[in-house]
């Protein structure tokens, strides 16, 4: 299978530290990839130069067979490449609806004018989109009055929004309660059969990786570790070493 996005020898240094140290990685389409790891293990930071919000020391990214490596960050969102935050990014003082409603004329490269024709043509798009995700019926309100998993949703739904062929997700739980966190990892499941978008989730929730990806990489000290299927990394006594420990 031809992967999706691939990265070789990717490397980048602050201060003379290698935050990714020659990172390999092959990301096939279709499937839930997780990315673990400790802190300081370089997750972050390869996300970023996956997503172009950094540019790698030296290395190359293809993304569907095409040159990426120095392309910025909104031109691979043009692309189908995207990605959530940790922290929720949205608009606080805008509706729901004109949240997901900027993502959508922005993919188009339309101008963000609220009442023009063009925006008009974005609603089916932003429906869907809210619709997707459950929050339809929250689309008048601001989305400073929403609730932390709301939020999420939100969040989700404007990413969404720019029609993503890979989505990364930066820990796509933080802060939500156990129902919000159930719910959300039933809706990537369903993001992914249906809109078959291929999503990576950068977590340090070990159990919700293990239960929603189809494949897993570990990162330590910058480097990959070990890749593979959730029942292997659990078995790996090198990953058990430097990260899990005996609760895997």
């Amino acid at each position: 299978m031809t992967p999706l996005l691939s990265a070789r020898a990717l490397m980048k240094s602050f201060g003379g530290m290698a935050a990714t140290d020659r990172v390999d990685l092959d990301i096939p389409p279709d499937r839930i990839r997780g990315i673990i790891g400790p802190n300081g293990a370089g997750k972050t930071t390869l996300v970023h130069l996956l997503t172009g919000h950094l540019l790698p020391d030296s290395g190359s990214i293809t993304f569907e067979a095409q040159e990426i490596t120095n392309l910025p960050a909104h031109e691979r969102v043009v692309r189908g490449l995207c990605r959530t935050f940790q922290v929720v990014d949205v608009f606080e003082r805008l509706t729901v609806y004109q949240n997901v409603q900027i993502a959508c004329i922005t993919r188009q490269r339309r101008n963000l004018r609220f009442f023009t024709p063009s925006s008009r043509e974005a609603r089916e798009e932003v429906e869907r989109a809210l619709n997707e995700v459950g929050m339809w019926e929250f689309r008048h309100r601001r989305a400073e009055q929403l609730s932390h998993g709301q939020q999420r949703r939100l969040d989700l739904a404007v990413t969404l929004a720019t029609e993503p062929r890979l989505c990364f997700l930066d820990e796509p739980t933080s802060g939500v309660s156990p129902k919000e966190r159930d719910q959300m990892l039933d809706l990537i499941r369903s993001l992914a059969s249906a809109r078959r978008t291929t999503f990576v989730i950068i977590e340090h929730d070990m159990e919700l990786v293990f239960q929603l990806c189809d494949e897993v990489t570990v990162m330590h000290r910058g480097a990959v570790l070990a890749e593979g299927a959730p029942a292997e990394i659990r078995a790996n006594e090198a990953v058990r070493e430097v990260y899990l420990g005996e609760e895997v």
